[in-house]
C-alpha cells in the first residue's frame, strides 16, 4: 500500500513539474521583433516600463516587455537647495532660496489645479515669506520655478488652522 501511494505521488510530481514553465510573453496594443546575423530587436509600443534588475547576468523585469529600455518623455529638471518650512502651516510659509543671483516664479496652486497666487522673487532675496491667510485649510502645491528655464522643484503645503 505504501509502495502505491509513493508511486502516486512520484507521477503526480512529474505531471505537476512538466506544467510548470516559464515563457516570456508579452501581450501589447503594438509590437515586433526582427532578427538578422548581426542581432535581433524586439519591441512595443505604448506599455509602461516600471523597474529592471540586473546581477551578473540575470535580468529581471517588472512591467511589460523591456529588453532594452528607451523611454521618452518630457525631460525636467527640479531645482535643489530650496526650503520651504514650517509645514504645516499657519499663517505663512518660508522659502528660503539656494541661488539668490536668479530669479524665481513662486506659484501656490490648490489640490484642483487653481492658481490662488503667484509672485516673482530672487535677486538678492534669500527667503521669501508667503502669506497663507487667504487660503482655508487643506492641502496645497508649491511650485518654485527658476525664470527663464524648465527647472522647477514643488512642495507640497499643508495648511491648518
Amino acid at each position: 500500500m505504501k509502495s502505491r501511494i509513493t508511486l502516486l505521488i512520484i507521477l503526480l510530481n512529474v505531471f505537476i513539474s512538466r506544467a510548470q514553465s516559464v515563457m516570456p510573453d508579452v501581450v501589447a496594443s503594438s509590437g515586433d521583433f526582427y532578427s538578422n546575423s548581426n542581432g535581433q530587436i524586439q519591441w512595443t509600443l505604448g506599455e509602461v516600463m516600471v523597474e529592471t534588475y540586473q546581477t551578473s547576468g540575470y535580468k529581471l523585469t517588472q512591467g511589460f516587455h523591456q529588453n532594452f529600455a528607451l523611454s521618452t518623455g518630457i525631460n525636467t529638471s527640479n531645482l535643489s537647495g530650496i526650503m520651504v518650512y514650517p509645514n504645516p502651516a499657519n499663517e505663512f510659509v518660508s522659502i528660503t532660496l539656494a541661488d539668490i543671483s536668479r530669479s524665481y516664479i513662486i506659484t501656490l496652486i490648490d489640490i484642483t489645479g487653481k492658481v490662488l497666487h503667484t509672485e516673482s522673487a530672487g535677486n538678492s532675496e534669500a527667503t521669501i515669506r508667503l502669506n497663507l491667510n487667504d487660503v482655508s485649510s487643506g492641502i496645497y502645491l508649491l511650485k518654485v520655478t527658476a525664470s527663464n528655464s524648465n527647472h522647477h522643484q514643488t512642495f507640497r503645503i499643508i495648511k491648518t488652522n
